[in-house]
């Protein structure tokens, strides 16, 4: 929970910070319980000498905006007056904590040969990272513009992809 709103009483002008304007309205803003899921689990196998383990996380996708910049010659006939410096201002169209991105969901796993030599250890690997190949988005392009490329995906999760790895102990 974000609360403000005495300090928006006591001085209305935090509202416009730099270039972000906020509404008084959303001095008071109460988040939806978005959960994290995470396991880890690796267990070896002991004839085989072969060790196995795999990872997954759940995590809640992001806050959603609709960044709108709105032109100083638009504000100043509302304000009476221009913005300092003749700025824009950038205005959320969305109210905030209402629109969250999709949940990124991941999946990796390793597997990994023990070998012995004398007094030498060997490990010879392989790291298998979004096993399931998630296409998750993970940021969104949230300025918007009438017509524009709101919403647009600019970051997904990599796709699947593998590691080889080679540990000695000597």
């Amino acid at each position: 929970m974000t609360d403000n709103c005495e300090i928006v009483a006591a001085l209305p002008e935090t509202l416009v910070n730099g270039t972000t304007a906020t509404p008084a309205q959303y001095c008071h803003v109460e988040e939806p319980f978005r959960p994290q899921f995470k396991g880890l689990g690796s267990y070896t196998l002991p004839k085989v000498a072969v060790s196995v383990s795999a990872t997954f996380q759940s995590n809640p996708g992001g806050r959603l905006a609709a960044n709108y910049n709105v032109p100083n010659q638009v504000i100043a006939p509302s304000l009476g007056r221009s913005l300092s410096g003749g700025a824009n201002a950038t205005i959320n169209l969305v109210a905030p904590a209402t629109r969250f991105g999709a949940r990124i969901n991941q999946f990796d796993v390793r597997a990994a040969k023990l070998l012995k030599f004398g007094r030498m250890r060997s490990q010879f690997s392989v790291d298998v990272y979004n096993l399931l190949n998630s296409d998750a988005t993970q940021s969104y392009n949230q300025t918007y513009v009438l017509n524009g490329a709101w919403l647009t995906p600019t970051l997904i999760l990599p796709a699947r992809f593998a590691k080889l790895t080679v540990q000695l102990d000597f």
